[in-house]
């Protein structure tokens, strides 16, 4: 991502966009009270970054029908925002073709410490009901990694770097075991309304930061709590 505004303007107002985030009330950045399950943004404030999620395809999934095949499909969630990928009939190894099973986030600063994790699932589905396979979950600390020869963090979605990464699938349900992998792509893409202020490791880094507990943010301790620690 490049950009035509001067360097100084350009860090005064990616210091101003990061401030205007900061001053939500902390109780709800954090998920207390009655904001716990409120994934809304900021009122009037604008995403930072898209991320973008590709769902290439699966391999070596449970066979869950009686000739031996499943009809997978994957839901792919990041926060309270879910897509599906179309459904691939009587198949262990689905590919999926791009147009139908890449999908966008809009990410916000002011639910940086709500993010958690890109969730996949992966489903068969029957006639009238829907059989688990396998999930697994990919962190914010974990969304991008070194890539190629020269160990380059690749962060676009359309960089020519950036290569899909394959997920194995883990069972969290006690009758339900697990096999195969999800094979994904994931990147950032500029918003419409973003004038290109900041790149896409300084987004992340930020998107990092905001998402781990503060120390300052820690209710403080009482005189009296440190005493009795101190005599026992």
């Amino acid at each position: 991502m490049s950009s035509e505004t001067p360097p100084a303007t350009k860090g005064k107002k990616i210091k101003q966009v990061f401030k205007s985030a900061a001053r939500l009330p902390r109780a709800l950045k954090a998920g207390r009270g009655n904001g716990r399950n409120d994934f809304s943004p900021r009122p009037g404030e604008p995403p930072v970054v898209i991320l973008k999620v590709q769902v290439v395809g699966c391999l070596n999934l449970l066979a869950k029908d009686r000739g031996g095949t499943s009809d997978p499909f994957v839901v792919v969630s990041v926060l309270n925002t879910r897509h599906q990928t179309p459904v691939i009939k009587r198949t262990l190894n689905p590919v999926y073709t791009p147009k139908d099973a890449t999908f966008e986030f809009p990410i916000y600063l002011s639910l940086a410490d709500r993010l958690g994790v890109v969730e996949f699932i992966v489903w068969d589905k029957d006639m009238l009901k829907k059989d688990y396979l396998g999930e697994v979950s990919l962190s914010l600390e974990d969304w991008f990694v070194e890539k190629g020869e020269k160990k380059d963090v690749v962060y676009g979605f359309d960089d020519p770097a950036n290569q899909p990464i394959s997920l194995n699938l883990v069972s969290t349900r006690a009758n339900t075991s697990s096999t195969g992998s999800v094979q994904i792509k994931l990147g950032f893409a500029p918003t419409t309304n973003s004038n290109n202020l900041m790149e896409f490791d300084e987004i992340y880094s930020e998107l990092v930061k905001r998402s781990r507990p503060s120390v300052v943010s820690a209710p403080p301790v009482s005189p009296i709590a440190i005493l009795i620690v101190s005599l026992h």
